[in-house]
């Protein structure tokens, strides 16, 4: 986990709280347990969530999403999340199975009333996650 302070907009301080999914080893577990606390007073933190088409993709990791998802949405008031921007590349081959995985994590924020959004990266277009093209199975999620 990596936060950047100190970083001024017309809408005052913001962390930015980011839950880094694949740049770590499939060993590596993130300390969620001894990170670095709230944020000063009058902040607020966005989380970022890159790349976690892996995630999706590898079975044996689709807790780990969802348990990201669930840490953050047990986290608002104690960190001061305010919204949370997946950065792209929610899928590998963007298959309606993938997308499905990535909603169950997402559904957790959006029952916490978490806020957030998603940015679409390469693989979460096109068949095979190739951007061939521009569809998507992004809208196809029950």
């Amino acid at each position: 986990m990596v936060r950047a302070t100190g970083m001024s907009s017309v809408f005052g301080t913001a962390s930015i709280l980011a839950v880094l999914t694949g740049m770590a080893s499939l060993d590596a577990q993130v300390d969620l347990e001894n990170d670095s606390g709230p944020p000063p007073d009058g902040t607020f933190t966005i989380v970022l969530l890159p790349d976690s088409q892996d995630h999706t993709t590898d079975e044996s990791r689709h807790d780990l999403f969802r348990q990201q998802a669930q840490w953050i949405a047990d986290q608002p008031e104690s960190h001061g999340i305010e919204y949370v921007l997946h950065v792209g590349d929610v899928v590998n081959n963007n298959t309606s199975e993938q997308w499905d995985v990535a909603r169950s994590a997402f559904d957790i924020l959006s029952d916490a009333s978490v806020p957030f959004a998603i940015a679409p990266g390469n693989h979460d277009y096109g068949p095979g996650g190739r951007v061939g093209n521009r569809d998507s199975a992004f809208n196809d999620v029950n």
